[in-house]
């Protein structure tokens, strides 16, 4: 089983480390077998251990650019872009740097500096799908409906296998009122699933049929649960808005879904991740009512972390209650 492998992998690295625990090589090779097995905070201890040992500015772009990814997995957004700034003016010529680099400012609703970022890894390495894709997506962030369509279009035609790009493309057809052509797309190029589901049901949300685009969400969330749903349904529906926006939405739909306990899972996340904790730990109760086995395994959830930190006593009160005497 591939969960033996990575644990065998992690024995034999923890043994390199200990035998050269000042090379940072050997810190970073850890850390992605941490990755491999989804322990993500072992993964950023690594990362930052392999960062504090590099020798060379080469070795700290690396390191930076490897370290990015699980900090924005914790939350760390800000810290991920500084990391990624400075591995860009260490090593400006390493594309992937400045790539990665526009991945997050666009993610972050900042398309000026992210479209910046972007253009600088297109002089380094030319045209490319992922570059097309993040520019569509930039595109789409600003309301330029066209050019996101344009730009998706031509990520593409350079690689047709990249279901996300045709999600993108989708959605984008859905943005500009171009339903028709949305509909294509999920028929002819989606697999039948999470994004599908969710284009169409947006398609008939805005042709005035809420009754199939209820039914379609219901389906497009038993079609993905878990962190993909959570994910796709916030790209999809809300093109990155606020959480605070995307809370109302989701809180909306689940009020069309009675019986479904996946909304009250996004719901829980969400508000985790917006530093809500009583109202993540409410969410949860209501999650477990509806399937005690589906929220009782959220509680090892890494986005959940968070805010079990940032207000342990009631986060004990949720998940022990037999804690609950005293914590109130």
């Amino acid at each position: 089983m591939a969960e033996e492998r990575y644990e065998a992998a992690i024995v034999v690295l923890l043994r390199v480390v200990d035998e050269a625990p000042d090379v940072s090589e050997s810190h970073a090779a850890l850390a992605e077998a941490y990755r491999s097995a989804r322990l993500r905070r072992d993964e950023l201890a690594s990362r930052r251990k392999a960062l504090m040992l590099a020798r060379t500015d080469e070795e700290r772009a690396e390191a930076l650019n490897q370290l990015a990814d699980p900090l924005a997995f914790f939350g760390a957004v800000s810290e991920a872009i500084a990391c990624l700034r400075e591995a860009v003016t260490l090593v400006p010529e390493q594309k992937v740097y400045w790539m990665n680099l526009a991945a997050f400012l666009i993610r972050e609703h900042d398309a000026g500096s992210g479209l910046e970022a972007l253009e600088k890894a297109k002089a380094l390495s030319g045209d490319s799908a992922v570059y097309f894709m993040w520019l569509g997506r930039a595109r789409r962030l600003v309301g330029d409906c066209e050019g996101s369509i344009r730009a998706f279009e031509r990520s593409a035609e350079i690689n047709p296998e990249a279901q996300h790009v045709w999600r993108d493309l989708g959605m984008a057809y859905v943005d500009a009122g171009r339903f028709e052509e949305a509909e294509h797309v999920c028929r002819t190029k989606l697999r039948e699933g999470l994004a599908c589901h969710l284009i169409l049901a947006k398609v008939k949300c805005l042709s005035g049929q809420p009754t199939d685009a209820c039914m379609l969400t219901r389906e497009a969330l038993n079609a993905m649960p878990g962190p993909g749903a959570f994910a796709e349904v916030r790209w999809h529906y809300c093109n990155r808005r606020s959480h605070e926006e995307l809370i109302e939405y989701v809180k909306g739909i689940s009020r069309g879904l009675a019986g479904c306990p996946w909304p009250h899972w996004i719901l829980a996340r969400l508000y985790a991740v917006a530093d809500r904790p009583r109202e993540a730990a409410g969410e949860l109760r209501e999650l477990i009512s509806r399937d005690d086995r589906l929220g009782r395994s959220v509680n090892e959830d890494e986005y959940f972390r968070g805010a079990e930190a940032r207000n342990e006593r009631l986060w004990l009160q949720f998940t022990r209650p037999e804690a609950k005497k005293g914590t109130e």
